[in-house]
Parts: C-alpha cells; sequence; structure tokens
C-alpha cells in the first residue's frame, strides 16, 4: 500500500492523538497498514474501529533464532487508551495458529502487557513491538 495511502487513512481519522500514534507504529513496523473496519465482539455486536494490519518481525529462539513474518490484526476502540487494542494473530491459508504461551487457539493475543493494561499512552508501535519480543523463547 502505498505511503500516502496509509497517511491518508490516518489522516481523516478524528482522534488526533491516536492518529499520531498510529503514524509512529506504521513507521516502525512499515507492513502495517491503517484502515477503518468492522470489528465483530465475542457478544456477536459490530463496530467500526482504526485496524492496523500487516505483518511484524517474530524472531523464534527455538528455531535457531529465526525471524518469521507475523501476519497481525490490531483494533483500536474508541475508549483507547483506556482499553488496550485488541490484538490477534491472522494467519495466511497456508498458516495455523498454534496455542501458546501468549496466543490463544483463536489467535488473541494474550501478552501481559495487553492484560495489566493502564491508561497510560502506550501507542500501538509499543504494543507490536512487545508482541515481536514476546515470541522470542
Amino acid at each position: 500500500v502505498p505511503n500516502w495511502e496509509k497517511k491518508s487513512v490516518i489522516i481523516a481519522y478524528l482522534r488526533r492523538h491516536v492518529a499520531h500514534e498510529i503514524f509512529l507504529a506504521i513507521a516502525y513496523f512499515k507492513d502495517l497498514v491503517p484502515t477503518m473496519e468492522e470489528y465483530i465482539y465475542n457478544d456477536g455486536t459490530s463496530k467500526n474501529l482504526m485496524s492496523l494490519k500487516g505483518t511484524i518481525p517474530v524472531m523464534i529462539t527455538g528455531k535457531g533464532h529465526t525471524t518469521y513474518n507475523i501476519p497481525i490484526s490490531l483494533w483500536i476502540e474508541d475508549n483507547y487508551p483506556q482499553t488496550a487494542p485488541i490484538c490477534y494473530v491472522r494467519p495466511t491459508r497456508e498458516m495455523m495458529v498454534l496455542r501458546g504461551k501468549f496466543v490463544s487457539s483463536n489467535g488473541e493475543i494474550l501478552l501481559p502487557y495487553l492484560e495489566d493494561w493502564s491508561n497510560v499512552r502506550s501507542p500501538p508501535q509499543k504494543v507490536t513491538s512487545r508482541t515481536s519480543q514476546s515470541q522470542r523463547g
């Protein structure tokens, strides 16, 4: 996706403080693409939320320190930063989600950083960076 297209989605986003944090995240993780997208909650309700989709590099130490580009989706709710972003691993057709210490069987990312979220301003860049780091070991 061209940079101008990524920037136009962010500029159109009305929550300027969050838009700045999203801009930082996509500057750091070049493959992330911002978009407004419908998120369906577990109770079946849905809402149009800002999302970041793409891959982030994750180093797996059990495989000789190999780095994999893991596809993720991150949704930012209206009450962010009071609540943590909603984060999932989104495998391609050739991949499958393996339940692990930090990933549920449905792909939800379960980092202590997200579980113990406080409304201290933490940009999505930090969330994706912590996700990348947590897969080590």
